[in-house]
């Protein structure tokens, strides 16, 4: 992971288990990516689409402990819904 990167440009680049590092396999959404998004998605859309938050829920139960923790915690602070993926995470019952 390239610190140096926006949001987008490292979620072009970042394939979470696949060493896909380019342009080829963008049609590929990794988990961590579809959640970034979506917490991005529900934050603007005023915090009340059930959908995107099921969704989310969704992805972080049946990821669980397959998710790159440390990459979603890094780009939740940059794009400021830290506070969303904190909630997420203990309404998918991954943290007390």
């Amino acid at each position: 992971m390239d610190y140096g990167l926006t949001w987008r440009e490292d979620c072009d680049e970042y394939i979470a288990g696949t060493g896909c590092y380019n342009a080829n396999c963008r049609s590929i959404a990794s988990p961590e990516g579809t959640i970034l998004n979506k917490l991005e998605w529900y934050r603007m859309g005023g915090e009340v689409s059930d959908r995107q938050w099921n969704d989310i829920l969704g992805v972080l139960k049946v990821q669980g402990t397959n998710l790159d923790m440390a990459y979603l915690q890094r780009w939740a602070a940059d794009l400021s819904v830290t506070d969303l993926l904190e909630r997420a995470l203990v309404d998918a019952g991954l943290k007390d």
